[in-house]
C-alpha cells in the first residue's frame, strides 16, 4: 500500500464553479490549515489559497458548528478563530441574514471574539 501524499493542484474556473461541487474547491484547504494550532499559524497556511477559497472554508465551518451546537459552540471550539473570515466570507457572498445573524452573535459576546481556546 502506498500512503504517500500527492500534491494536486486545483484550477478554479467557471467550469469548475458550474459544477457546484464546492468540495472539490476547499478540499484542499481541510488537508492543510489548522485551526487547532492559533491564529497564526492557521493565517500562514491560508497564505497559499485564494480568498474565495478561504470565504467558502471558513463559512462552511461557521455553518457547520452552529448546526451541531449553536454559537455558543462555535466560539468556544478552535473552529471559532475562522470567525473574521467567515463574517467577510458572508458579506462578500451576500448572504445578508446570515451576516446579520453572525453580527449579532458577536455583539452578544462583546463584540471581538476571542481567539483563545
Amino acid at each position: 500500500m502506498n500512503s504517500e501524499l500527492v500534491q494536486k493542484h486545483f484550477v478554479v474556473d467557471d467550469e469548475m464553479i458550474e459544477d457546484g461541487d464546492i468540495q472539490s474547491v476547499i478540499t484542499p484547504l481541510w488537508w492543510s490549515v489548522s485551526t487547532y494550532d492559533g491564529e497564526t499559524e492557521m493565517y500562514d497556511a491560508l497564505e497559499q489559497f485564494t480568498e474565495p477559497q478561504k470565504y467558502v472554508w471558513a463559512v462552511q465551518w461557521y455553518y457547520s458548528e452552529v448546526e451541531n451546537g449553536g454559537h455558543e459552540q462555535f466560539f468556544m471550539n478552535y473552529a471559532g478563530i475562522v470567525w473574521e473570515i467567515a463574517l467577510e466570507g458572508l458579506r462578500v457572498m451576500r448572504c445578508d441574514i446570515m451576516t446579520e445573524i453572525l453580527e449579532e452573535a458577536i455583539q452578544r459576546i462583546g463584540g471581538y471574539p476571542s481567539f483563545d481556546r
